[in-house]
């Protein structure tokens, strides 16, 4: 095939273009290294005086400055003004404001605990120059009175940037290698749960800051000692929401009472829903997790608790009355005090290595995979990885790709339709089981996977969740799900008779390395069985995607599963619970209908198979869609990224549908337009020659 090096060509330029507007990145070696806690005495820690450093105030303090005209992040009613003395403040304000109180309660806690956390003080200030709707009018002439208001001393250290990005997702938490010296999953598991205990709502990465903590900058501008903190705790002792509401999420008595510190009595799920722009949800935590907060909850004092609400001035902000639109009660600070200890007890009195009922347990406990990794060693380790390793998504995806391009387009894109149906099965059946991996559980346990210990940036490089994300949820295992769905889907959709005996070896391997491993119970991988067949049963007896390899009737199943893969995308949408994975689906469903409904694939011998075209050009195809995938996908998540959608579950949806959704049809269209060029070139060649040398052995 001629046009078959054009095609590579441009692909390869394409490429080229897009590897050039990388920027090199040194963010994940930062917070591979990253802590997020430091020993302190929590006894002694004076929590209504708050962190002892040279610019502290003391509690209600008069502060003077003069108003600077300079806008503010965030919704919060707050401005910035210069003391005498020439100190720039960033104040918040508002008598119907619960971060004024919120704010200093829950910094106030994390610097007793050891986590990282700003300074705020409770003040009162005299502002110059501050405008009418900021304030109270007092005797002095263009002075106003804020009060209640509060300052903000940012804790030392230098911040961490890189490629524009501000912040750090706490989906990034889990990416801190303690290996190479970061937190350990104790901690991150403890200040996640601590996220849960104040209702932390507003998760987005810039409510996080990622800090150096060295003396000074280095000549290479590396960093030796990251730390990881909440730069905002505003909207916290209330009920996390969706939209952020200061009414709702910030110093909320009745929420905060009411809203239980776990998501149910089974598991060690913490109940964080999160918000549209959030990034936590409902994190696993692990029992050393638990364990490590609640001795240090434990450690504080009634009166310890009482000073810190008293320097929030919690007793100032009201809560909504129950049953009432209007009404307002403040609470005195007994009752926020009799909350805290409630709280602590969910926390102190939880066990988080007792996980199902007692019939279940065998199939879920430990002990299995305790007496295989008694007998690890460095071989059988790597080749439990390498087994693993073909056990993700992402693998799979590009097998059928390959499959589809090189011997059978129709049952190829049946295939991948396949494939993206059990991922989101799956991210589901995670979601709404939600039982943690047995490394949470025991601490005994080791986890031995080297791809997720070491070669994340590889599989799971995108800040978006799916099934590959190997997140705290362990039922089902996705490797052994996907694994069972595509042995299935070859076999019937391919006729490769080999794929039945090599079936009989490959899942029960699989299944055995995820155990071997530490990331899965018995229970999980069964569940993984379960999710694969199901997933292929309802394929190809509900989706009928096996008529996809025939043209008469294709346009049926084409269109059913477009239907149901729309459907996801909404659910994901309307729930958070994988719009990554939906959106692939969404994606590849859309692709498929395109090529059956336009005959794209018309140009080849046949509308099904691709077997008897010419080598090289079954191979350019292959080489284009990686190569188009690609770009499509570094330039999908840098649009969102620029947009400030990428981490919201509609941004996640977009990233994985539009990469998806070129995989098929754009190698297709591109060999087409290239197949018309050559064609109209030859044309006008013809045309252009003499007339003289028409017919003498040249043909058109």
């Amino acid at each position: 095939m001629r046009k078959a090096p054009v095609i590579v060509a441009i692909v390869a330029v394409a490429a080229a273009a897009g590897l050039a507007a990388q920027a090199p990145e040194t963010r994940a070696s930062v917070i591979a290294r990253a802590q997020v806690w430091s020993p302190t005495d929590v006894r002694s820690m004076d929590l209504f005086s708050g962190p002892d450093d040279p610019g502290r105030f003391e509690f209600g303090q008069e502060i003077r400055c003069k108003y600077i005209d300079k806008a503010m992040n965030g919704r919060s009613p707050k401005f910035a003004c210069v003391t005498p003395a020439g100190d720039e403040l960033k104040i918040k304000y508002g008598e119907t404001n619960g971060e004024v109180h919120g704010e200093v309660a829950a910094t106030r806690l994390l610097w007793a605990l050891g986590f990282g956390a700003d300074s705020m003080y409770s003040v009162s200030v005299l502002c110059q120059g501050c405008p009418d709707t900021i304030g109270l009018a007092t005797a002095r002439r263009g002075e106003r009175l804020v009060n209640p208001a509060v300052v903000e001393r940012k804790m030392p250290g230098r911040e961490v940037t890189s490629a524009g990005l501000e912040g750090w997702s706490w989906l990034e938490l889990d990416l801190i290698d303690e290996a190479a010296g970061g937190a350990s999953r104790t901690h991150r598991d403890a200040l996640k749960l601590l996220a849960v205990f104040l209702q932390h709502t507003d998760t987005k990465p810039e409510q996080q800051r990622l800090v150096c903590l060295d003396d000074g900058e280095s000549a290479d501008g590396t960093c030796d000692r990251p730390f990881m903190l909440i730069n905002d705790l505003g909207l916290t002792f209330g009920r996390a929401n969706l939209v952020n509401s200061n009414l709702v999420g910030s110093v909320n008595f009745q929420g905060w009472e009411q809203t239980p510190v776990w998501k149910d009595d089974a598991r060690c799920v913490g109940n964080l829903p999160r918000s549209l722009t959030g990034t936590l949800k409902d994190p696993v935590i692990s029992e050393d997790g638990r364990e490590f907060l609640a001795a240090r909850l434990s450690a504080l004092s009634d009166m310890q608790i009482r000073g810190m609400f008293e320097a929030a001035r919690i007793e100032l902000r009201s809560s909504p009355a129950t049953g009432t639109s209007s009404g307002m009660a403040p609470r005195a600070i007994d009752e926020w005090v009799r909350v805290f200890k409630d709280k602590r007890r969910e926390i102190v009195e939880r066990r988080c290595d007792v996980l199902w009922p007692a019939g279940l347990s065998a199939l879920f406990g430990t002990a299995p995979i305790l007496r295989l990794q008694e007998r690890s060693s460095h071989a059988l380790t790597m080749a439990m990885n390498g087994i693993s390793l073909f056990g993700y998504t992402r693998v799979y995806l590009a097998l059928a790709t390959v499959l589809a391009f090189m011997y059978g387009l129709r049952a190829g894109a049946a295939l991948l339709l396949l494939l993206a149906l059990n991922g989101v099965m799956t991210d589901g059946a995670k979601a709404i089981v939600a039982s943690p991996r047995p490394d949470a559980v025991d601490s005994a346990v080791q986890n031995l996977d080297a791809v997720f210990t070491l070669g994340q940036s590889f599989l799971g490089d995108s800040v978006n969740q799916s099934v590959d994300s190997e997140d705290g949820y362990g039922f089902p295992s996705g490797h052994v799900a996907v694994t069972t769905a595509f042995m299935f889907g070859a076999a019937h959709l391919f006729g490769l008779r080999s794929i039945w005996p090599a079936m009989l070896v490959l899942i029960p391997a699989m299944a055995l390395s995820r155990i071997y491993l530490g990331r899965h119970f018995v229970g999980d991988v069964l569940g993984g069985l379960g999710v694969g067949i199901i997933a292929t049963a309802l394929a190809f007896l509900a989706l009928t995607l096996g008529r996809l390899t025939r043209d008469k009737g294709a346009i049926e199943p084409a269109s059913r599963t477009l239907l149901l893969a729309g459907g996801c995308a909404l659910l994901a949408l309307g729930s958070g619970i994988g719009p990554y994975d939906s959106g692939r689906f969404l994606g590849l469903a859309a692709g498929v209908f395109l090529i059956v409904y336009t005959q794209l694939d018309r140009h080849l011998s046949t509308a099904a198979r691709t077997a008897d075209s010419p080598w090289l050009a079954r191979v350019a195809r292959v080489i284009a869609a990686a190569v188009i995938y690609f770009v499509v996908w570094r330039g999908t998540n840098a649009a969102l990224d620029a947009a400030g959608i990428l981490t919201t579950p509609e941004g996640a949806l977009i990233a994985g549908a539009l990469p998806a959704f070129a995989l098929l049809p754009a190698p297709l269209f591109l060999e087409r337009v290239l197949s018309f060029a050559a064609t109209y070139k030859r044309k006008a060649g013809h045309i252009d020659r003499p007339s003289h040398l028409v017919g003498r052995g040249e043909r058109i």
